[in-house]
Parts: C-alpha cells; sequence; structure tokens
C-alpha cells in the first residue's frame, strides 16, 4: 500500500520533487532532476530558513527555490513535507495519503522515494547522452561569433538569477561598482525596470578584446557577491545560464 502511495504521488504531472523533514532534523530532499551537491546544500538552506520563518509567522507557507514552487505541510503529528512544483498554483493531490504513510512507516518512504529517484535519473541520463553528443556539435558553431545583443541577453539572464537571491537593489549596486573604467562598458546601461541595455549598435560583433573586458567585469562582480552570498558564483556558473552565455560572460 504504501509502495502505490509514494509511486502515485511521484509520478502526479507537476510535482517535480519532495522533501521530509526527519525529527533529527535531517532533511531528505528528492527530485526528478539530478542535483549536484551545491545545489542539494543551496535547496536544504532555502528550506530550512523558510521553516524557520513559518516558525514565527504561519502564514508564510509558500516559497520559490531554484526555480521550483515550494508549498510546506506542516500538521501535527505529521513530519514537515514540502512539495516542489512546476507551477505557483498547482495544488498536489494525494498529499494526506502520502503525510499518513510517512507517519506509520517513514524509512519505508525514503527508501521507495530514493529508489524512484535512481529509476528516473537512469533514464534521464540515457537521454541525456544521446542530445549530448547532438548538441556538442551545435554549440561550437554558434560560439565563434556573438554580437553585443547576445552578450546583453546573458547579462540580463545573469541578474535576474541574483535578483532571486540577493534582490535587486544589492545586485544593481555591485553590478555598477564592480564595472572596470572603460569607455565601451560605459556603454552598457541599467534602466530603472533594472534591465541592462547597450547603448550602441547591438548589432555588432565582439571583438576578442571586448569578450575580456566583459569578462573582468563579470569576475569583479562575482568576487563581490561571493562576500553575500559564498556559493552563488557556483551556482550561477553550474545552472543559470546557457553555454554560450557562460562562455560571453565566465570563461
Amino acid at each position: 500500500m504504501t509502495q502505490e502511495i509514494v509511486t502515485t504521488f511521484w509520478q502526479t504531472s507537476g510535482i517535480t520533487g519532495v522533501a521530509i523533514w526527519e525529527s533529527n532534523s535531517q532533511l531528505h530532499i528528492f527530485t526528478k532532476r539530478r542535483l549536484s551537491d551545491w545545489e542539494k546544500q543551496a535547496i536544504s538552506q532555502i528550506i530550512r530558513n523558510n521553516l524557520q520563518e513559518y516558525v514565527q509567522n504561519p502564514n508564510h507557507s509558500q516559497f520559490t527555490v531554484m526555480g521550483h514552487y515550494a508549498q510546506m505541510y506542516i500538521e501535527f503529528p505529521f513530519p514537515p513535507l514540502i512539495i516542489l512544483t512546476q507551477s505557483e498554483v498547482f495544488k498536489p493531490p494525494h498529499i494526506a495519503n502520502l503525510q499518513l504513510a510517512i507517519k506509520q512507516d517513514y524509512q519505508q518512504v525514503i527508501a521507495i522515494f530514493e529508489k524512484l529517484v535512481k529509476s528516473e535519473l537512469t533514464q534521464s541520463t540515457k537521454k541525456f547522452n544521446i542530445a549530448t553528443s547532438i548538441y556538442g556539435n551545435a554549440l561550437k558553431s554558434t560560439q565563434e561569433d556573438a554580437t553585443i545583443q547576445e552578450l546583453v541577453n546573458a547579462l540580463n539572464e545573469m541578474t535576474i538569477f541574483c535578483h532571486k537571491y540577493i534582490g535587486q537593489t544589492m545586485t544593481i549596486k555591485h553590478l555598477e561598482k564592480s564595472r572596470p573604467d572603460d569607455n565601451w562598458l560605459s556603454q552598457f546601461q541599467i534602466s530603472k525596470s533594472h534591465q541592462i541595455m547597450f547603448i550602441g549598435n547591438p548589432q555588432q560583433k565582439l571583438t576578442t578584446d571586448q569578450k575580456t573586458l566583459m569578462k573582468q567585469w563579470i569576475k569583479n562582480f562575482l568576487e563581490q557577491l561571493s562576500f553575500v552570498l559564498s556559493n552563488l558564483p557556483d551556482m550561477l556558473e553550474k545552472s543559470a545560464l546557457t553555454e554560450k552565455q557562460k562562455s560571453l560572460l565566465l570563461r
């Protein structure tokens, strides 16, 4: 019965993961996408912070974490349960059944989730290996020439990602503060809506010197941010940008 309850819940479309809080303060996190160690640590810390906030404010039951929408289900005598979904308005079914299963046999539920995750990731790896060989060749041909507009797009993606963790004001403050003194870089302006724009011709191809200047700016920016959130540079490198955007800003 427990196997059926957990499997039915896990296979529900729209659910991207689940976190279960154990009585000894251990947090078990299961997602349908493979997570690196730093991603697990970041998700764990964000969930723990929101659980602490819930203690102070029981109305605080929803938040976002690493691109997921999270809903906390905290109902005595059940262990705290955090459901990760694709949509903020999505209300996952079978919650009561899952809570009861966790209460009755916590270790069995954990073991079933571990087995389901392992099976799903094995299938994902097979698909990824096929796609990588196709994607790798295509990416190489697109990285040779890049326009300033593509650089602007990459910068905006980077700042949007940073906004989620340190806020718009802090992101823009550090971006401006870290900019090297250079006439070309001064043409990148930040609007009142926190969008980065280029006041020259955005369709021009980037030169080698311009790419070097931009990477120095971003290096300065990330070094400053590392004092605010130590693992943010790693998070940006590993998940927020496309490979081409990373090649323009970070590599």
